[in-house]
C-alpha cells in the first residue's frame, strides 16, 4: 500500500499528464462557488440563467452527433 507522503510525492514531483497544473486555479473557483452558494437568491437566478443560455444539448443529440460526424453509422429503427 503507497503511503500518502509517497502519493502525494509522486503526483507533486512526477506529474506527466499535469493533471495538478491548474489545481491552485480549481481550488479558487471551488472557493468561490461555496461564497456565492450562501447568497441563495443569488444562486437560484444564476442556476435559472445557466440552463437557459444552456442551449440545445442532450445526450440523444451528442450520440447522433458522433454518430454522424466521427462514426459515419445510422440509426436502427427498433420495431
Amino acid at each position: 500500500m503507497i503511503s500518502s507522503l509517497r502519493l502525494l510525492n509522486t503526483v507533486r514531483y512526477h506529474d506527466h499528464y499535469l493533471l495538478t497544473e491548474d489545481f491552485q486555479s480549481y481550488m479558487d473557483a471551488l472557493k468561490l462557488v461555496d461564497e456565492e452558494y450562501l447568497d441563495q437568491s443569488k444562486w437560484l437566478k444564476k442556476s435559472i440563467i445557466t440552463c437557459a443560455k444552456m442551449g440545445k444539448f442532450s445526450s440523444d443529440r451528442a450520440i447522433m452527433d458522433y454518430a454522424e460526424e466521427y462514426w459515419s453509422i445510422e440509426p436502427l429503427k427498433v420495431k
